[in-house]
């Protein structure tokens, strides 16, 4: 398993994974949480959101957000199954009209939904999403 960061490519298949809870230093009584890869005792890599909590809780689930809504972000950059890539057309106009005309309401042709363990479908992106945070803007 690879992950791209701003620094390359990190494989991560010989690291070790811990979640790490640490006060901000700007703001002592908040927490934030951070997923850290560790090989050979050197973080090589790490994940950590921009909100933080005022406890464990909070921090976790504000890293969890963080997660989901870059996860999410990520998935819609992925081509779905009915994309093809550019090139010549193997097509005929023909069949490419009759096509077009045709609708069947087919389970195959619907939009595939993203799924979350648990009960039922889950809309993307998440709910909580505000479109007036921009998450990629980082503190220095």
């Amino acid at each position: 398993m690879a992950v791209a960061t701003n620094n390359g490519l990190v494989n991560l298949e010989d690291h070790e994974f811990k979640l790490l809870y640490s006060r901000r230093e700007d703001r002592d009584d908040h927490l934030i949480a951070r997923i850290v890869a560790i090989k050979d005792g050197v973080i090589d890599a790490k994940i950590e959101p921009l909100m933080d909590g005022e406890d464990q809780v909070q921090a976790f689930k504000a890293l969890r957000k963080d997660v989901e809504i870059k996860l999410d972000r990520l998935l819609q950059q992925i081509p779905d199954r009915n994309f093809t890539a550019a090139g010549p057309s193997t097509t005929s106009t023909t069949d490419a009209t009759n096509a077009a005309n045709t609708t069947t309401s087919t389970s195959e042709n619907q939009p595939r939904r993203p799924r979350r363990s648990g009960t039922g479908a889950v809309e993307a992106p998440p709910a909580y999403e505000s479109t007036d945070v921009d998450m990629t803007a980082r503190k220095s």
